[in-house]
């Protein structure tokens, strides 16, 4: 997952690199988690875990811009808003104490970076 767009027509949409991680956890399943929105996918090999994350963050999208909810999930989460950009929140406010609990002993952590096409909040549109 290198790059992920909703592809959706009437959106604006602003560019943000999120830093993710993969692990295997206790029981052998590969977990793709992007501290920044705390969305996780699984799956039995790490390729498989990051392709169940882009449906979990089309899902995540498609549900938040229809309850009009993104850009108040997104400031909980800790994201900040400018005219034309989109920050993902700090590395210490991100969820991933939680997830470090998954991980297991010896369990190769691997880093990756994506790209999303964040849609951008109605109420920050230009």
């Amino acid at each position: 997952m290198d790059r992920f767009s909703l592809d959706l027509a009437g959106k604006d949409y602003c560019p943000v690199r999120l830093q993710g991680l993969t692990f295997e956890d206790d029981q052998g399943s590969f977990h793709a988690h992007l501290p920044g929105l705390d969305l996780s996918g699984y799956g039995e090999s790490r390729r498989d875990a990051k392709e169940c994350l882009e449906v979990i963050l089309r899902e995540f999208f498609k549900d938040m811009l229809q309850k009009g909810m993104l850009e108040e999930d997104l400031i909980a989460r800790g994201w900040s808003f400018g005219d034309e950009l989109i920050w993902p929140p700090l590395e210490e406010k991100a969820g991933i104490t939680d997830m470090l609990k998954l991980i297991r002993n010896g369990s190769a952590v691997r880093g990756f970076t994506c790209t999303i096409d964040m849609p951008y909040p109605r109420a920050n549109a230009s």
